[in-house]
């Protein structure tokens, strides 16, 4: 796994300047189903990309529901809600040079279309 993952990050560097400093607004998003596997794929991707020396932060998306508001259903509305603050953790990171990795349930094709 570690090896293919080594292969994105080359792909990357292809088409962003990742040098400390002058990275773009990058953010890698992780979706599935629960239990699926996304927390420990996005745990795995950040040890890589911080040996690779970048600044990365991984955002599990029930930590940022549990944080902002743990009384946050699963109802459309609530998963909208949800959805709008991991954009918003997300813009912050990226404006102090950090890339985040996001990993979290997309249950509505709406959401993994945005």
């Amino acid at each position: 796994m570690e090896g293919a993952i080594k292969v994105d990050i080359g792909r990357i560097k292809e088409h962003f300047d990742l040098t400390p400093g002058n990275e773009p607004p990058l953010s890698i998003w992780i979706i599935g189903r629960p239990a699926a596997g996304k927390t420990t794929t996005a745990e795995m991707l950040q040890h890589v990309v911080r040996q690779a020396g970048y600044r990365v932060e991984l955002v599990d998306g029930e930590v940022v529901r549990a944080i902002f508001d743990g009384k946050l259903g699963h109802s459309r509305d609530d998963r909208l809600i949800a959805l709008d603050r991991l954009i918003h953790v997300n813009r912050f990171l990226q404006s102090h040079g950090i890339i985040p990795i996001t990993a979290t349930i997309m249950g509505l094709r709406q959401m993994r279309e945005i």
